[in-house]
This record gives C-alpha cells, structure tokens and sequence, in this order.
C-alpha cells in the first residue's frame, strides 16, 4: 500500500476514532456544570475540555487542546506541597494499568500562579472490539474552600496538653493517703 494511501486511511480511522470519542462523551462533558472534564487520547494529548474545566484550571479550551496534562510546565503538587510525578499523577496510572484511578487530591498552579485544591479521577475509554486504551476521562473539582478551611482549622488548632503542676500533684497524693487511712478505720 503506497504511503499516501496509509497516511489517508489512518486519517480516517482517527476521524472515525474522535467521532467515537465525542459521541460517547459529549452528554457527559455538557451535563456537568461543576466538574471540570478533560478528553485525553490514550497518548496523553487533550482533545476536549468542558467549560467547567477551563474555569478550574484557568485555562482556555483552546490552549489546553492538543496539550498534555502530563507536560512538566502543568504544576501539580501532592497534599504535602511536594511536586506530584508524573509517574504517579491519576493519569499515568490510568495509562499505565488501565484502571481508574480516583479521588486523588493535589494541588495545581494555574497560569496566574493560583493554588487550586483538585479532587481528581481518570477513568480509561476501551476500544469495543477490544482491550486497547483509546482515551481517557480526566474529571475533576475545585475543593479549593474546603481545602483552605481545612489547612486554616489545622494551624488554629493548639495541641491539647497540660501542665502538670508538681505542688497539685503532691496534694493529690497526700489526699489519697489520707482517705486511704481514713478508710482503713471504717472497714
């Protein structure tokens, strides 16, 4: 088969591919309002983000699309502040075993330097005919309040001890030898 004709069948099958692709995720990216969505081609590249995504990560559709999430400029932290790898961001893992990944905290840093808290799942997309992965669903939602709240409740906290006075102590240790010998009368 001349190259030409490979290039144009493989042009093809990628249309036919994302055709696939936004049918079967197009409802899901318009019915959530709130939580952001991303449609990845199992290599990694964006091919989709609904208008709730865009918000969460301060990012345009248009400049998210053909990125990858993965690419060491998108700064996501774990909990702790240390940087998340991407050997170990919900996507790889979702790449690398095939499995959904959820409910992973981290930070990311958007485009204005902002920390935004994420609560993010990666499910994979399989071929029918098949068990190859072809896309991933990324979703995710800013839980950046409650994250602050929390962070703020835990630096108010003061920890919950108590001085022992010594002087306090020995009276409470003669009291008892007193009601131990007072006690002893009576039995």
């Amino acid at each position: 088969m001349p190259d030409a004709e490979k290039s144009q069948n493989q042009l093809a099958n990628d249309k036919l591919m994302h055709r696939q692709v936004s049918k079967k995720t197009n409802y899901s990216l318009v019915a959530s309002g709130e939580e952001g969505m991303v449609l990845q081609l199992a290599d990694g590249t964006i091919q989709a983000c609904n208008a709730a995504g865009d918000r969460i990560l301060g990012l345009t559709a248009e400049k998210l699309v053909g990125q990858n999430l993965l690419d060491p400029k998108w700064q996501f932290i774990h909990e702790d502040g240390t940087p998340l790898l991407s050997e170990t961001h919900p996507i790889s893992v979702t790449q690398s075993t095939g499995k959904p990944c959820l409910n992973v905290v981290c930070g990311f840093y958007k485009p204005n330097g902002e920390l935004a808290w994420l609560l993010f799942s990666s499910q994979p997309l399989f071929q029918a005919e098949g068990s190859n992965l072809y896309a991933i669903v990324t979703t995710f939602s800013d839980i950046t309040e409650s994250k602050d709240a929390q962070l703020e409740q835990n630096a108010n906290c003061e920890p919950d001890t108590q001085r022992v006075d010594t002087d306090e102590f020995q009276i409470l240790s003669v009291d008892r030898k007193l009601l131990r010998s007072l006690s002893d009368g009576y039995l």
